[in-house]
């Protein structure tokens, strides 16, 4: 299963954006995984390169709010 699909068939409560090549150079992205989560006024709360558990990506949601 790819990303795309998980997330199309999941039920969030958040967005999830695939990054194009641009948005890849403005984020400073170089590995996958990268995970950049936004507060709902556009700042950066979390930025993590590699494989995160649950509960890390919980807390950076829970930050964003």
């Amino acid at each position: 299963m790819n990303v795309r699909r998980f997330v199309s068939e999941g039920d969030y409560g958040f967005s999830v954006h695939m990054a194009d090549a641009r948005t890849q150079l403005l984020f400073q992205v170089s590995t996958l995984p990268t995970v950049v989560i936004l507060s709902t006024r556009g700042e950066i709360v979390a930025y993590s390169v590699g494989a995160q558990d649950e509960a890390a990506i919980t807390q950076a949601l829970t930050r964003a709010r």
